[in-house]
């Protein structure tokens, strides 16, 4: 176990890909966390960068997260 060490997002999609307005996309991804206890809850906050703000979502346990779920309004301003 490594102390204070923060958990790092090893890889992350979302589906589908390209996102379509107006349907549900989907961010799935893996995370590792170096100084887990394996007890620990997650709290991932995401800015989908569409102007809908930030959604948290809770993760109980490393490595696999999702899929969280969101409705893009604009597609054009997803990267």
């Amino acid at each position: 176990m490594v102390p204070n060490v923060a958990p790092v997002i090893t890889s992350a999609s979302l589906t589908p890909n390209p996102v379509v307005s107006g349907n549900p996309s989907a961010l799935n991804g893996t995370f590792s966390d170096p100084g887990s206890l394996g007890t620990e809850t997650y709290t991932l906050s995401i800015d989908w960068g569409d102007g809908a703000g930030f959604s948290e979502f809770y993760a109980v346990m490393p490595p696999n997260f999702g899929p969280f779920n969101h409705i893009f309004t604009d597609a054009a301003t997803v990267n």
